[in-house]
């Protein structure tokens, strides 16, 4: 995770809720309707923004997290392919070289029969 960019997005989501908390202050400071709607207008506006703005760059940074631990999680089953594949040629040469070795013993045996 980049622990700057988390850092911002606490930051932005922080100052949204202080945006939100001044336009209230201003609200509770004058008995005017119309002053008071500017207020919740441009602290509440202002202030969403901001929250939203701070959730989406934290969003980014967990899926920035989350495929990189994807990307990860690929190179193992590749790893993980390789190595089965590596196991079954072995296998493979070793059964071959274990018939081989039935054959000669079973040539072996028939010749001495005889």
């Amino acid at each position: 995770m980049n622990r700057r960019q988390t850092l911002i997005a606490w930051a932005v989501i922080t100052a949204g809720f202080v945006a939100i908390g001044a336009g209230w202050t201003g609200v509770q400071s004058t008995p005017v309707v119309a002053v008071q709607l500017s207020y919740m207008t441009s602290g509440g506006l202002v202030g969403l923004g901001l929250i939203v703005l701070g959730t989406g760059l934290l969003r980014s940074d967990d899926l920035r997290a989350i495929r990189h631990g994807v990307e990860e999680l690929r190179d193992r089953i590749d790893d993980l392919e390789h190595d089965v594949s590596d196991t079954k040629d072995w296998l493979q040469t070793l059964e071959v070289k274990r018939i081989q070795a039935l054959a000669v013993e079973d040539g072996a045996g028939r010749g001495l029969r005889l």
